[in-house]
């Protein structure tokens, strides 16, 4: 099992999920491939450790159809060329650890570059990013906006890999749509790729120490006491609900300014009733009651009267069947 601390995202230099130190984790089996069996489609961002790419991967395995496919879009992060071994060690080392993460709503490592510029390669959704999904499909469907039903099997595919995460005390710290990409038979996974696009910077918030922050979806106690864990993603669950049902037209809170969010989460903190001045993210015009009662849940001023991600599951489940 591989165990998690609280701590603030930014702490790695190479994933939201922050791990612990592991032994002989290089011992677990993955594929490694060499670097022109990849062809770049386009750079979508950097990180402090390097760069990140969409490619297109030519003949590696597939963890959606359990077998070599001749192309399949990725994702992949490369460190700097010349950076120290030690750098290259501690990269390749999370990576070996992040590749026994399996789970099929929840982009996977398919292969390692063990050869300048190092490198991990992830799988893609072949129908892009979420947002994006959500806003193309009704500019290419006549305006027919997708279905509330198809939205909650978004959201439940979200609230499994989640609930998979949860199972070994991981935390994803930077729960999100823009971190949700789809898949084959639209298929939701849940990833971690976001914070490195430029395409998403507008939806971080820089702090003093100079970290991108989801400030906009974390709970209180993460942004002003610094707790990280299963609890506190299950408030950015509930935003990401919010989100999508909402059809990722705007951000969080976005007649707030980050300074004002900042204040509600100290509304929080400071409040003896969890609704006393705290403002929480409005009910969704397409949202039952049922559903935003879960949401509103999710921002229990309390951590331990948030459901956990099984508990969510489980009520989706029930709604879906309905």
């Amino acid at each position: 099992m591989i165990k998690r601390r609280e701590q603030l995202i930014g702490t790695s230099l190479f994933t939201s999920l922050l791990i612990e130190d592991r032994n002989n984790v290089e011992s677990f089996d993955i594929q490694h491939i060499s670097r022109h069996r990849l062809r770049i489609l386009d750079k979508i961002g950097e990180g402090s450790f390097g760069f990140v790419h969409l490619c297109e991967a030519k003949g590696i395995h597939s963890p959606d159809l359990g077998t070599i496919r001749n192309r399949q879009p990725v994702i992949v992060r490369s460190l700097w060329r010349g950076v120290t071994d030690s750098l290259k060690k501690n990269f390749m080392r999370e990576m070996y650890i992040l590749a026994q993460i399996q789970n099929p709503n929840i982009t996977q490592i398919v292969a390692l570059v063990e050869e300048e510029p190092f490198g991990a390669v992830f799988e893609y959704g072949e129908l892009g990013d979420l947002p994006s999904f959500i806003r193309n499909y009704e500019e290419s469907n006549n305006k027919v906006s997708l279905s509330y039903s198809q939205l909650l099997i978004f959201i439940t595919h979200i609230a499994s890999g989640m609930r998979y995460l949860e199972s070994m005390n991981i935390s994803h710290c930077d729960l999100a749509a823009r971190n949700c990409v789809v898949g084959k038979n639209l298929i939701i996974k849940v990833s971690d790729h976001a914070m490195y696009c430029r395409k998403y910077d507008n939806e971080y918030y820089v702090n003093e120490f100079y970290t991108k922050i989801p400030l906009r979806w974390m709970a209180w106690e993460a942004v002003l006491l610094g707790k990280r864990n299963c609890k506190a993603d299950v408030w950015s669950y509930g935003t990401t609900v919010w989100e999508i049902l909402t059809y990722c037209e705007e951000i969080p809170f976005s007649d707030m300014t980050s300074e004002q969010v900042l204040e509600n989460c100290g509304n929080w903190y400071h409040s003896a009733l969890s609704q006393d001045k705290a403002r929480i993210l409005s009910h969704p015009s397409t949202c039952s009651q049922d559903l935003y009662r879960m949401m509103t849940k999710c921002w229990s001023k309390y951590a331990e009267e948030r459901p956990t991600f099984k508990d969510i599951f489980i009520f989706l489940e029930q709604i879906n069947i309905e």
